[in-house]
């Protein structure tokens, strides 16, 4: 009980010393210089926070301005395009087909045999389809084709201008009593188109010049024909089963 008097009357010692040693001008300013201070305070913590929000807001406004104007760039190109841009890019389509083209490249090559007078004795066919849902693969195929010598190598020669785009990956020719016989190994493909687009933000990258020259390579390709028949005529002389 004693300790405690002690330490009750250190510390009334100790606090009026405290209170003597300030003046009294002190601690009637003391007051307002605390106020003063916690204002300071948060005025600089609301201004901190306001200036974040503020960065924040005039980053997602020059990134809108950017896209806008990458947006506008796009518009004018799209405005500029031709009419045969539209016929160009169909050519890359049966250039790099997205489904089996083994029907058209038959079609080409029967095409060239007649060109050149030169005879298709056997064709054998192989598919090798690189994943399961099929969307894209690859055809190789083993030629035969008789002929003179001359009508046989022109025909080769022109097998790097139809479409689809193939390989030659073989050629083997034998002579026998003035025909010439070749063995050609051709293989060509298929591809799936891609099933995203870039993003619209995104900028126009312009072609580089060995990109250019293959797509002129690729648009000068001959071309399969295609016929369309219209199922809502009827052959003339020929009664319709289905009425």
């Amino acid at each position: 009980m004693l300790v405690v008097e002690v330490e009750f009357l250190i510390m009334k010692v100790f606090n009026r010393s405290i209170d003597l040693m300030i003046p009294p001008s002190v601690k009637i300013l003391a007051l307002p210089l605390l106020s003063i201070t916690l204002g300071i305070g948060l005025t600089v913590a609301v201004l901190s926070n306001g200036l974040t929000r503020l960065r924040t807001q005039m980053d997602a406004l020059s990134s809108a301005r950017k896209n806008e104007e990458i947006l506008e760039q796009k518009t004018e190109i799209l405005r500029s395009l031709s009419a045969t841009l539209l016929e160009r890019s169909d050519r890359t389509l049966t250039a790099v087909p997205s489904k089996n083209p083994v029907l058209w490249y038959l079609s080409q090559l029967k095409q060239l045999s007649a060109r050149h007078s030169v005879f298709l004795d056997d064709i054998k066919i192989t598919f090798a389809s690189s994943r399961v849902d099929e969307s894209s693969g690859e055809i190789k195929m083993v030629v035969v084709v008789k002929g003179t010598e001359q009508n046989i190598i022109d025909l080769i020669s022109e097998l790097s201008e139809i479409a689809p785009l193939t390989k030659l990956a073989n050629l083997e020719i034998e002579k026998s009593q003035g025909l010439s016989e070749a063995t050609v190994n051709i293989s060509t493909s298929w591809h799936g188109r891609p099933e995203t687009i870039p993003a619209i933000s995104e900028p126009i990258k312009d072609l580089s010049a060995l990109e250019i020259d293959l797509l002129e390579r690729v648009f000068g390709l001959r071309q399969p024909a295609f016929t369309s028949l219209d199922p809502s005529l009827n052959a003339a002389g020929k009664p319709n089963p289905f009425e």
